[in-house]
């Protein structure tokens, strides 16, 4: 079984595959549960198998709802809640009839009332297949309910775009389920609800200033994320992740989103008022410092006119206004984004701590895919002839030369080094380990441009070979 494919994040799935991050069979349940994209078949393969493969082991207890002995017989029951659920879902019953729904972010569609599944599962198809493309792709919740006449009962169903079933909700129908105890059933709902009780622990490889969105939402600009088990353990606000973002009426908010392994990276293209967007994000990497956000700040208000107002009809209430003059503002010229470089550096320091230290680098401008754009100040030396070979190079330009004295007495692999390759939109940092610490990892991250919003990913990885040892790794050995 995959479990990282049950993650809702692509980005955060491949982060916690990459770093091997693992699971005990309770949290792998969960995050199955929890998985918004899985068919419902397909959860229930997975539970199935983790109850085959995996040992069994208590549940823990959260707040007022108890521990289960046994994982495996708990999942048991929910798979068989659900197939029961499913069953009564798409049997006709007497006084009961079908309405399904399609929608996304600006519309909202109820179609007529249908006698039995099939004949609704049969429109919700059609519907689908012959939507136009632009809009199908636009589709966030597809729907189907199965209401009683008379009744405030109900059974809530939602499927993906090929119309295979992705989740039940009878909490509106609790009384035909009578074979079963129905208030277990939903303390068992707070493993799989995206904002239950249980923290599970899933890296994510965000940072402040990364450009997101979650799903198929707008774009907003990552601040800084939550401590979410604190949180849950304080019984707190379950919001796990603050950030920059534009609402419907081109207002700029600080606000919260919930469930940050839900987060993504953003690739599409920004609207005109989220352009700034870009720049608050290079303000958070800092890539600009607060006098150029200041100078861009009061040349706007001074000759725009923005005023700070209430965004009505929105819950997060005060924001900066932006102005159509301001919207058409040609943005990139204001404030482009850094020059990408592929290259080399070396970090001169002689302290072990590196706490005193100057980056020095060659750089090769180039696009987010590798591509050369410009005139390098020294030609490529490499056997590729893309890139600089750290030898070569130092020899050439570092040793006997009297601008980097006195370190230019040194031999080339004297100080710990690296290298920062591009290609596909990503970003690799290959160094010595004792290179990545933060404020190392910010000046590489500055001087190479790697805060550029056209990268999607910057990888770190750190290299104990010969080919990055300094004088330090050898005083130890």
């Amino acid at each position: 079984m995959d479990i990282y494919s049950f993650i809702n994040s692509g980005d955060v799935a491949d982060y916690c595959r990459e770093i091997g991050k693992t699971w005990n069979p309770f949290e792998m349940a969960v995050i199955i549960g929890r998985s918004a994209h899985s068919r419902m078949a397909d959860r229930h393969k997975a539970w199935r198998e983790l109850i085959e493969r995996h040992p069994d082991m208590p549940t823990p207890a959260a707040e007022m709802y108890p521990s289960y002995g046994s994982l495996h017989q708990k999942l048991a029951e929910v798979i068989g809640y659900e197939e029961r659920a499913l069953e009564l879902f798409v049997t006709p019953e007497e006084g009961s009839f079908y309405v399904h729904e399609i929608s996304d972010s600006s519309m909202f569609g109820r179609d007529e009332t249908f006698a039995s599944y099939e004949y609704a599962l049969a429109k919700l198809k059609h519907d689908l297949r012959y939507m136009r493309g632009w809009v199908r792709d636009r589709v966030t919740d597809i729907g189907m309910t199965k209401c009683y006449i008379g009744s405030r009962h109900r059974i809530d169903c939602t499927f993906d775009v090929s119309c295979n079933v992705v989740r039940l909700n009878v909490a509106y129908c609790d009384e035909r389920f009578p074979d079963i105890d129905f208030k277990n059933m939903l303390d068992l709902s707070t493993w799989f609800g995206h904002e239950g009780i249980y923290f599970v622990d899933i890296p994510v490889p965000f940072k402040r200033g990364d450009l997101l969105h979650m799903g198929r939402g707008s774009a907003f600009v990552l601040d800084k994320l939550c401590d979410r088990e604190k949180m849950i353990v304080e019984r707190s606000n379950e919001s796990t992740g603050w950030g920059f973002f534009i609402d419907d009426n081109k207002t700029l908010h600080l606000g919260a989103d919930y469930d940050n392994d839900r987060f993504e990276y953003y690739h599409g293209e920004l609207k005109r008022e989220e352009k700034i967007l870009l720049y608050i994000s290079m303000y958070l990497k800092g890539e600009i410092d607060l006098w150029a956000l200041f100078m861009l700040q009061g040349k706007i208000i001074e000759e725009h006119g923005l005023k700070v107002g209430w965004s009505h009809g929105h819950e997060y209430g005060w924001g900066l206004e932006l102005p159509q003059s301001v919207l058409d503002l040609e943005w990139p010229h204001v404030m482009p984004d850094p020059v990408i470089y592929s290259g080399i550096f070396w970090v001169i320091a002689e302290d072990s701590d590196l706490s005193d230290h100057q980056l020095l680098m060659f750089g090769i401008p180039c696009d987010s895919r590798g591509n050369i754009t410009g005139a390098p100040d020294i030609q490529p030396n490499s056997m590729s002839g893309k890139t600089y070979n750290h030898k070569i190079t130092w020899e050439a330009e570092v040793a006997g030369n009297d601008i980097h004295d006195p370190y230019n007495l040194n031999p080339y692999d004297y100080y710990p080094r690296g290298r920062v390759e591009i290609a596909r939109r990503r970003a690799t940092v290959f160094l010595n380990p004792r290179l990545n610490k933060p404020a190392i990892m910010d000046e590489i991250r500055l001087r190479f441009g790697l805060g550029n919003h056209e990268l999607t990913k910057i990888r770190v990885v750190e290299d104990g070979s010969f080919r990055y040892k300094c004088f330090l790794d050898r005083t130890e050995e």
